[in-house]
C-alpha cells in the first residue's frame, strides 16, 4: 500500500498508470462530446457536471461512449484485459443501452462500444498526455486544464 514515506512498487506504479489511462479516456472523449468535466485525477473517479435535463437518446449513447472509453483506453495501454474496475463502466454502459435500445441493447451497445474505441484510438495522444500528467502529478486535472493537454 502506498503510504507517507513509502516508495511505490514496480506493481503500484503499473497499477496507478492503468487507473490514469482508464480515467483519461473517460476525461478526454467525455469533454470531446461536449460534457464539462469537474475533476479527474488517479485517486478518484472522473467526475463530469450534471446535464441539468431529460437525457435524449443522443445524450445516453455518449453517456455509453463515455462509459467505454475508460475500459477502452486501460486495455490499449495495459495490452491486457480490462481490470474488476471497469466492471462497473460495463454495467452501465448495459443499463443505459438497454433503457436506449430495449429489446435490440446488444447490438446497439456493440455499435456504441466500437465508436468509443475508435474516439479512443483517434484521440490517444491527448489521452495519453492526460494519463501521463495524472500520473506523473499525481494531482488532479479539471476543465480549464484540458485545453492545454489537448492540443
Amino acid at each position: 500500500m502506498i503510504g507517507a514515506g513509502s516508495e511505490d512498487s514496480d506493481g503500484e506504479r503499473d497499477c496507478r498508470r492503468v487507473f490514469a489511462f482508464h480515467e483519461a479516456g473517460h476525461a478526454v472523449i467525455g469533454h470531446l462530446l461536449g460534457r464539462t468535466l469537474r475533476a479527474v485525477s488517479v485517486t478518484q473517479h472522473c467526475e463530469f457536471e450534471p446535464l441539468g435535463k431529460k437525457w435524449s437518446n443522443a445524450d445516453l449513447g455518449n453517456s455509453i461512449k463515455i462509459a467505454l472509453a475508460g475500459p477502452h483506453a486501460e486495455v490499449l495501454a495495459s495490452h491486457e484485459e480490462v481490470s474488476v474496475g471497469a466492471g462497473g463502466d460495463i454495467a452501465r454502459a448495459k443499463e443505459e443501452a438497454e433503457e436506449l435500445a430495449g429489446d435490440s441493447w446488444k447490438e446497439r451497445l456493440h455499435e456504441l462500444s466500437a465508436a468509443s474505441q475508435a474516439l479512443v484510438m483517434e484521440h490517444w495522444a491527448e489521452i495519453e498526455r492526460v494519463a501521463n500528467r495524472l500520473v506523473k502529478l499525481a494531482g488532479v486535472v479539471s476543465e480549464k486544464d484540458l485545453p492545454a493537454l489537448l492540443k
